[in-house]
């Protein structure tokens, strides 16, 4: 999965996780939805300030 795969994946899921917090029965149930999307917020903001790798040529 490239880098901006799994951004966009990360994203996704914590727009899911917010709309099951919303449709949540439970205040404990909606509280652990949205830590989960807090969670893949956060790893999505880590893969956006992370340096990118860049590709060198090696001479064989």
């Amino acid at each position: 999965m490239s880098r901006r795969e799994s951004i966009r994946h990360h994203a996704d899921r914590a727009f899911q996780e917010l709309e099951r917090a919303r449709s949540a029965s439970t205040e404990e149930a909606a509280m652990a939805h949205l830590e989960l999307s807090e969670l893949h917020l956060g790893r999505m903001h880590s893969l956006t300030e992370a340096p990118v790798a860049h590709l060198q040529v090696v001479p064989n």
